[in-house]
């Protein structure tokens, strides 16, 4: 009698993926969407247009999309190949920062601003491996930078200038 149980719950359990479909619960199928050429480090949306998203990776540099992710395109000028993290400013979604790291001879790892979605960027904060960035959502102008080795700092002007923080090292 328990043998004849198990096997009729065996069977009424396996129906559904005998039949092509997933059992109750199952959860999703993700696929793929991309960018290729390294492994996705950081990831920043938009917060006034969420299809917009940025992908930072450990050895291709930075993409964007426009759609959600379907497409990628490489960000063209910028140099960095290595992007640990990503910050978008939520007043301003234009501006936004990449954290990198000094990973490969020659490069020079920190924080990276652009004010025009990503076409053009220059260096605010240099010579560090910087693993994680954050913006004061009441104060944009505000952003914190965790790097390796060298503690936290803190730029009150939009990264024109930048102290330690009082974190230890």
């Amino acid at each position: 009698m328990i043998a004849r149980k198990t096997f009729a719950t065996v069977l009424v359990s396996a129906l559904p993926c005998l039949f092509g479909a997933q059992p109750a619960g199952a959860g999703p199928v993700w696929k793929s969407h991309g960018p290729d050429g390294g492994a996705i480090a950081a990831l920043a949306i938009d917060p006034q247009a969420p299809r917009t998203v940025h992908a930072g990776t450990l050895g291709a540099g930075l993409f964007k999309s426009t759609n959600g992710g379907e497409l990628w395109k490489a960000v063209t000028g910028f140099s960095q190949r290595f992007v640990s993290t990503l910050a978008i400013d939520p007043q301003t979604p234009t501006t936004l920062y990449a954290g990198t790291g000094r990973c490969e001879a020659g490069t020079e790892g920190g924080v990276f601003k652009s004010t025009d979605g990503g076409q053009s960027w220059s260096a605010v904060l240099t010579l560090l491996n910087v693993c994680a960035l954050a913006i004061d959502p009441k104060a944009p102008a505000t952003l914190y930078a965790g790097t390796w080795g060298a503690g936290v700092f803190k730029s009150t002007d939009g990264g024109e200038s930048w102290s330690r923080s009082g974190c230890p090292t």
